[in-house]
């Protein structure tokens, strides 16, 4: 099987994709994302923690079907290695929940505007929610997740269907500064309710649905002819937890992300770092990503 080293090394010579990106008619991305995540909270009796070693593609295409109204697509695929309890490590790829959402764009003035959407995110296949039922599958989008901050845990969340409504604020003070500020929820529910079920033993309860939310702001600064550097910070909090389990804190987490990327004609190439804060990661996880945009 080829390792974890050799996928990292060729996801940061791969073009990926950003999603960032000034209004055009339509766009496609591809990212890739490597990172490795240690004792991520993993909301089960019997193993708590998640850890392992992941590389991620998240594949997107943006077209305006009418004026003001764009249609998105996103599609990830997840490879891990994922660390078990006694020690051992095992291999998966899978693909995580496509995403189709409908966005729109309300222009306040020149310097202002309001970006609104509204997501839909479906899994795969059915079922897959339980945690103890799809083991290795249910880590490996976990890792993944975490890497990322949490930011889109629509897109991993196996066996749930989510329903994503979004907002965006930009503003640009100056002509080479963007301040932006975001907002989104998701309702997650079970794709397939047969596996419900509470167990008094274990006192693990699955639940059919879940909301999240994250919050956060961004500050972009283009400092030189095509070249911009950023800093992303937000806020992701399990409002309604899918699982819960007795003694096993909700998930909050801040992650603060620096980028710098280069805009040449159609294409924008840039390299980000996501940093979690304080609990529950605690820092403990190291995500980079390589980024490229093509604007069609």
């Amino acid at each position: 099987m080829m390792r974890f080293e050799r996928l990292a090394f060729a996801a940061f010579l791969t073009m990926s994709g950003a999603e960032h990106t000034t209004a055009e008619p339509s766009s496609a991305w591809l990212r890739t994302q490597v990172g490795i995540v240690e004792q991520s909270p993993y909301p089960l009796y019997n193993s708590t923690e998640a850890s392992g070693q992941y590389y991620a593609l998240l594949l997107g295409y943006e077209d305006e079907v009418s004026p003001g109204v764009a249609l998105k697509v996103r599609l990830p695929w997840i490879f891990a290695e994922v660390e078990l309890p006694a020690g051992a490590i095992m291999e998966t790829n899978l693909w995580g929940n496509p995403e189709v959402s409908a966005e729109t764009d309300l222009a306040w003035n020149e310097r202002t505007r309001l970006v609104m959407s509204l997501g839909l995110a479906f899994p795969p296949g059915h079922g897959g929610a339980d945690l103890e039922k799809d083991y290795l599958e249910n880590k490996a989008l976990a890792i993944a997740s975490a890497g990322g901050g949490w930011r889109d845990r629509e897109l991993f969340e196996r066996g749930r269907v989510s329903l994503t409504p979004a907002m965006r604020l930009e503003y640009r003070p100056v002509d080479n500064v963007a301040l932006e500020v975001f907002f989104k929820a998701s309702l997650m529910m079970r794709s397939d309710r047969s596996g419900s079920r509470e167990s008094d033993a274990q006192h693990t309860r699955i639940n059919d649905t879940g909301l999240y939310a994250v919050g956060g702001g961004r500050a972009e600064w283009n400092f030189w002819k095509q070249m911009s550097g950023a800093v992303e910070v937000w806020h992701s909090h399990a409002m309604q937890r899918t699982i819960e389990v007795p003694d096993i804190e909700a998930h909050r987490q801040l992650v603060i992300q620096p980028e710098a990327f280069m805009k040449i004609s159609h294409y924008s190439i840039g390299a980000s770092m996501t940093l979690p804060v304080g609990r529950p990661l605690g820092g403990s996880v190291v995500t980079g990503a390589v980024e490229l945009t093509v604007l069609l």
